[in-house]
């Protein structure tokens, strides 16, 4: 669950493997940003919220909440 130098590492590889065999011609679709580390991103962000009282919320719960209070302790989602 921890992002380190090899989560960076990889995606330029990536990126270097796409372009070389696009100049070779090839066709090549390469999407950056859909690997597993978007996952423990989320889930350091998840942590961060915990510990400040607070979690992630729809748009329905926000403007559904009971008080002000509860309202501040939902973040809303981005999609």
């Amino acid at each position: 669950g921890r992002l380190h130098m090899g989560h960076a590492i990889f995606v330029a590889l990536q990126d270097v493997l796409a372009r070389f065999h696009r100049m070779r011609g090839r066709p090549v679709l390469w999407t950056p940003g859909t690997d597993h580390a978007g996952i423990a991103t989320q889930l350091q962000v998840e942590k961060a919220l915990m510990v400040e009282g607070k979690r992630r919320g729809t748009e329905e719960e926000i403007a559904n909440a009971s008080s002000e209070e509860e309202r501040e302790k939902l973040v809303p989602r981005e999609e």
